[in-house]
């Protein structure tokens, strides 16, 4: 019933590059929150963050940071859209970052 949620949990990364080929894979640990909002179609505002250090981070990969502003609509129990700005980052071990993510993503999310 509160409108306001929080989350922490783990993610699994892969990322490729073609040139110079490098690939990373990494275990991230993940924050979000979420503000649902009470109107007639739920709507609601998330944030979601994830960092993967150098430890948990393999191959030729050295960080891995992920970032995720969303807003949404609820369209049914296993539906929703949202519109979310996104932005992924990978340190590779040459100490070169690739932003594999910068934009605006527009979509639906299906959940069961």
């Amino acid at each position: 019933e509160f409108p306001l949620t929080f989350g922490v949990g783990l993610g699994l990364y892969g990322a490729f590059q073609d040139r110079p080929s490098y690939d990373a894979y990494a275990v991230s640990l993940r924050a979000s929150a979420h503000y649902n909002f009470d109107t007639q179609i739920p709507t609601h505002a998330g944030i979601h963050f994830a960092y993967a250090p150098d430890i948990t981070t393999f191959s030729d990969g050295e960080q891995l940071i992920d970032g995720e502003l969303s807003y949404g609509m609820q369209l049914s129990p296993w539906a929703s859209t949202f519109l979310a700005y996104r932005y992924t980052e990978v340190e590779w071990t040459n100490n070169t970052d690739h932003v594999f993510t910068d934009q605006i993503h527009v979509g639906i999310r299906l959940a069961w």
